[in-house]
Formats: structure tokens, C-alpha cells, sequence
């Protein structure tokens, strides 16, 4: 059985990579996970450690937390826009009448904020 990617076990699991990834850099070794992000490859051994452990599988429940880079303001002076690295996702974000037009060509938090009309995300202080 040959080195497998983690975007694969996901599809299969029928769950989000972020909740996986997490999971699986806490019961796996570093050396049965190679690759960077979205990219990730899980050796032979990880593959067996993962099979074993599916049933212990709880996606959290807590909010998703990323940091993202401010690229641009948007038209609204209540967003801006900014770019996830660890999703290559560019979106737009809520941030708070104080940081108007403050933000530009920073780093930030972002929270994801899922609900029945879709997902939103908002500068996290």
C-alpha cells in the first residue's frame, strides 16, 4: 500500500481537512506525515494507525481560526479583503469600526462563522 493523500482519507471519511489534519498530527508520528498543507502524503504505517484510531474521529466543534493577509479594502468600509495561506482562499472580512482602512498589508485572525446562510468570516482581535 503506497503513501496515500490526506485530501483522499477525507473524501472517503466524508469530513473537513482542517479537523483531519489536526487529528492526524496528534496520533501519527511527523515522519508518516509528509508535505505542506493541502499536500500532505501519509506513509503505510499512518495509513494503518489511522484505520485503527477512525472510530476516536470527533471534528471539533470550536470555531475555525486561520491568519490571513490583508490585501485590499473593500468597497463596504466595514471589509476588507484578505488572502488564507492555508486555504488559498482570498475572502471578504468583517472588522470593526476602529481598524477602518488600518489594516492594509497586514496579518491578521479570521474566524469562520458557518451558518444557514452560508459561511462568513470576521477579524479576530
Amino acid at each position: 500500500m503506497p503513501k496515500v493523500r490526506l485530501i483522499s482519507i477525507v473524501k472517503d471519511w466524508d469530513t473537513n481537512f482542517d479537523d483531519l489534519y489536526k487529528f492526524c498530527s496528534a496520533c501519527l508520528e511527523s515522519n508518516m506525515l509528509t508535505g505542506t498543507n493541502r499536500a500532505t502524503w501519509v506513509s503505510e504505517e499512518g495509513q494503518k494507525i489511522l484505520g485503527e484510531e477512525r472510530d476516536n474521529f470527533i471534528p471539533e466543534v470550536i470555531p475555525d481560526i486561520y491568519e490571513a493577509f490583508v490585501l485590499k479594502n473593500a468597497q463596504n468600509p466595514n471589509y476588507v479583503f484578505a488572502y488564507i495561506r492555508s486555504i488559498p482562499l482570498k475572502v471578504p472580512v468583517i472588522v470593526p469600526r476602529r481598524f477602518r482602512g488600518r489594516l492594509l498589508g497586514k496579518n491578521i485572525l479570521i474566524e469562520k462563522i458557518e451558518d444557514k446562510n452560508g459561511e462568513s468570516y470576521r477579524y479576530k482581535p
